[in-house]
């Protein structure tokens, strides 16, 4: 409610990009893809190097590398990020379409990290929507989104079975059903993240836990790799001091959500405030970047925000960081340098003016 009385705040924008000027129009063309240009000539390659090493890569790569830290393994999605850096400018052309849906599928059968699947295919649908103009998605996309949650409840399931050499069409098939079943009976694992914040909360009140944004320090060691400090802060410090026997958030990787995040954190006072600081911040960065030209940085960059707030509603505000500074480097970098080239044609533009 606190959120919602934020974005209210913030007020409205939709359309507001429309009306651009077509002299920024022309500013801004093709700075997108200079910029993914650059950055892909350095993300690509190292992308699908990571991808080699330590994902499962069927005909190539068993995905056997031991893991000791994450630098191993945050490149594996960068060539999908410059993919849809390409579509964003270009439009849903099948030369990048094709490419694009086989590497996130490729995602999708590592049995981990289902973020890699589901968050681009979500930006897929913002950028499609975006160039449409249209506010909401149609009717015909229903089906497709619910084929979509229908292969995500089970792709743990699905890519341990493809890992081991054990997946067939009928067993891929057969997991499909008795997820999608479960599901529509309110029984699957899935459908508990509610239930997990709940029980966090719960938690943190019975042991008298008071994060006071612990959470939020840890982001500060985040970029020096475990095996230089083994014991550096975990981001799910919260969790884990709050974890018991009878209730293991910890091993099982229980959620928070963001409203059981910021409770934890701060109590009422973290759940309404910062509720409301959120949806303010947000919404007036929404606001914002629509009144820019689509082609702008800032614009581009929405894109990213937009998908990450299922993260940072399903974890917490830690993971706006997260899955845009770290697991998205790529598309942060090219939305920081369109807007640098759109700077400088800028400022091109004023000095031919005025000599």
């Amino acid at each position: 409610m606190s959120a919602t009385l934020g974005w209210l705040a913030a007020g409205t924008s939709m359309g507001e990009g429309r009306r651009c000027a077509l002299s920024e129009r022309r500013l801004h063309e093709h700075s997108i893809e200079r910029a993914a240009m650059m950055v892909g000539v350095v993300a690509l390659p190292v992308g699908l190097w990571s991808l080699t090493r330590a994902a499962y890569v069927p005909g190539i790569s068993a995905g056997g590398v031991a893991i000791e830290t994450s630098y191993q393994t945050v490149a594996i999605l960068w060539p999908a990020l410059v993919l849809l850096a390409f579509i964003y400018s270009r439009g849903m052309r099948p030369y990048l379409l094709i490419p694009f849906i086989t590497y996130i599928l490729l995602m999708g059968i590592q049995g981990h990290n289902r973020y890699r699947f589901l968050l681009p295919l979500l930006m897929l649908l913002i950028i499609y929507l975006d160039r449409k103009e249209w506010r909401w998605p149609r009717m015909w996309m229903v089906p497709v989104a619910l084929c979509v949650v229908a292969l995500f409840l089970p792709l743990k399931e699905v890519g341990r079975d493809i890992r081991s050499g054990n997946a067939t069409a009928s067993s891929v098939l057969d997991a499909i059903s008795t997820s999608t079943l479960s599901a529509r009976a309110g029984r699957n694992a899935e459908q508990a993240l509610l239930d997990q914040g709940a029980i966090s909360v719960m938690l943190a009140e019975h042991q008298d836990y008071l994060g006071l944004g612990r959470s939020y320090a840890a982001l500060v060691t985040l970029p020096i790799p475990r095996p230089l400090w083994p014991d550096k802060p975990p981001l799910a410090g919260d969790l884990r001091a709050i974890s018991t026997p009878s209730y293991p958030l910890i091993e099982v990787g229980a959620i928070t959500t963001l409203v059981g995040e910021l409770y934890i954190g701060f109590r009422w006072p973290g759940v309404v405030v910062g509720g409301f600081l959120f949806g303010t911040i947000t919404g007036r960065f929404h606001r914002r970047a629509y009144s820019r030209e689509r082609l702008s940085g800032l614009r581009f960059f929405h894109v990213l925000i937009f998908a990450v707030l299922l993260q940072v509603a399903r974890d917490g505000l830690p993971s706006l960081l997260l899955f845009t500074v770290v697991n998205a480097s790529p598309w942060v970098a090219i939305a920081l340098l369109a807007g640098a080239i759109n700077r400088r044609r800028a400022a091109l533009q004023v000095s031919q003016r005025n000599p």
